[in-house]
């Protein structure tokens, strides 16, 4: 088995409705990363809880809203933590993914935090 076939055995399927055609980057966005960052969840969090912003603001005993707010500024701000969470997104992405993020890197940037902020939210609060 090579690396390509060991990276879709571990993804978890996510099976998602379309009525209507896509953009390929929104087909990368279903494809690639929703597997990948949901595969990738309990290390996001944990990444996340260590990081130092965190850590000083008593993170657990923050109401819901403070909690969101926390969430969205330190993954806005702390380029160490958005650095550790993308990596671990495209460490798991085959040779022809990782070419298409590449391409699309400022796009793939966002989504990727876009969807790391909801996930964590989903999670923490």
């Amino acid at each position: 088995m090579n690396r390509k076939e060991s990276l879709f055995r571990i993804r978890p399927l996510i099976k998602t409705q379309i009525n209507y055609e896509i953009s390929a980057s929104e087909a990368f966005q279903n494809n690639t990363l929703r597997p990948i960052l949901k595969l990738q969840n309990d290390l996001l969090v944990y990444l996340f809880m260590n990081a130092k912003p965190v850590m000083k603001v008593n993170f657990d005993r923050k109401d819901e809203k403070a909690k969101t707010t926390i969430i969205q500024g330190i993954m806005k701000t702390n380029q160490k933590l958005k650095d550790q969470t993308e990596a671990s997104v495209f460490s798991l992405m085959t040779i022809d993914e990782l070419a298409y993020y590449l391409e699309n890197r400022s796009e793939m940037k966002r989504r990727i935090n876009t969807m790391i902020i909801e996930r964590l939210i989903d999670n923490l609060v």
